[in-house]
């Protein structure tokens, strides 16, 4: 510490007395020069001690193995750190930064000293690294997206998704959530905790590859009796598919049939029923695609245009 004004005053008497009675006069007059100096720095101090700190997340979710750099300026000489009030100060007086490394998520406080005994502070955040998947996203049968996280992320619900490449985001009602039809893009589908918390904004899980959700099978319900016919329900998608209903219905036996797909005017395919299905699901193929109608007490469900026909 610099000597106050009237303290080097006596310093220089006492080295004066030491010159006029021939003592160590060299040695004294080094101590008093050191002496002199720190006065002279006392009048004109230095920038003060200042420190800054960044942090780099964990590897890993759940992770210890984030990172604190500790940035100091001014003050004087070099610098000795610590992470926190428990720990002794580094030996080695040295310039900055310095890094520390082993923490876990969550704020923590570190500190500089100068070669002066001046001491500073800083705090930082170190965020979480961002969960990750243990297998890919799924879609259900109900056009419902699941994400299978990390065993320690299962019973958060703090998150929320995007469907659009992070443009927005919102939180799901649910787990799965329920997704639109159409086809979302490689990454377009973004999962992550809500802001506010120790993650990071940028930390998502997305979908590695394009998913498509598609619309969901419009159904057209209409309820037949016999001798009933009816004609022109129109699926749009499949412009010019018929569906035709030719058989006869005999007293007390409900849709003993024949089910025929035609194309245009041309028959390409037929399911023979010989006994009522009353509740049963039945599939018409056509390019490829499976088509269900439903017979559920006298109720015929169709997936495309159709005709009923019943003989003269």
């Amino acid at each position: 510490m610099a000597l106050t004004e009237q303290q080097l005053l006596d310093k220089i008497a006492e080295v004066r007395n030491e010159v006029l009675e021939g003592g160590n006069t060299r040695g004294r007059i080094a101590d008093l020069f050191t002496n002199l100096m720190g006065w002279v720095k006392s009048l004109t101090p230095g920038t003060p001690l200042t420190v800054g700190a960044s942090q780099v997340q964990a590897t890993t979710y759940g992770g210890n193995n984030g990172q604190v750099t500790i940035t100091p300026s001014g003050g004087s000489g070099m610098y000795r750190y610590r992470r926190d009030t428990s720990q002794p100060w580094t030996p080695t007086p040295q310039s900055g930064p310095f890094t520390f490394t082993g923490y876990s998520p969550g704020a923590t406080t570190v500190y500089v000293q100068d070669s002066d005994g001046n001491t500073a502070q800083s705090t930082v955040t170190v965020r979480q690294a961002a969960p990750v998947l243990a297998g890919n996203l799924t879609i259900d049968a109900a056009k419902t997206l699941d994400w299978p996280f990390d065993a320690r992320f299962t019973n958060r619900t703090d998150y929320e998704l995007s469907t659009n490449n992070g443009g927005s985001y919102a939180t799901p009602a649910a787990k799965p959530a329920v997704l639109a039809p159409g086809t979302y893009a490689a990454n377009a589908l973004r999962l992550r905790i809500k802001s506010g918390s120790t993650y990071s904004a940028s930390n998502y899980l997305s979908n590695p590859a394009p998913v498509t959700i598609a619309a969901p099978e419009p159904v057209y319900n209409l309820q037949l009796t016999h001798g009933q016919s009816a004609d022109g329900i129109t699926l749009t998608a499949l412009a010019g598919v018929v569906l035709k209903y030719n058989s006869p219905q005999p007293a007390g036996d409900p849709f003993p049939a024949t089910m025929e797909l035609f194309a245009g005017s041309t028959p390409i395919g037929s399911v023979d029923f010989n006994t009522p299905y009353i509740g049963q699901i039945c599939g018409i193929t056509y390019n490829g695609v499976t088509y269900h109608k439903t017979f559920v007490n006298g109720q015929l469900n169709i997936l495309a245009k159709w005709r009923n026909y019943l003989p003269a």
